[in-house]
């Protein structure tokens, strides 16, 4: 691979970084020690993340929730 192949891969995966976004999760290790083995455990933990997260989504959906207003209202 010559400088330039190089300099354009740099430059190619430093625009895909800019257009992502990390999001850590922590875990106790005292207290979620199971939690944390079966995260260890999926072999692609982010994309199982995310197909949560669009499973909860959907969810939602579903089941609208109420506005604002209507919950102030019924307190």
């Amino acid at each position: 691979m010559t400088d330039t192949d190089k300099e354009k891969v740099k430059e190619i995966r430093a625009r895909y970084e800019k257009k992502r976004v990390i999001k850590p999760i922590s875990f106790n290790t005292h207290e979620e020690m199971d939690l944390l083995e079966h995260a260890n455990s999926i072999q692609d933990f982010s994309n199982w993340v995310k197909d949560k997260i669009r499973e909860d989504m959907g969810k939602a959906k579903a089941k609208p929730r109420k506005a604002k207003a209507e919950t102030t209202a019924e307190a």
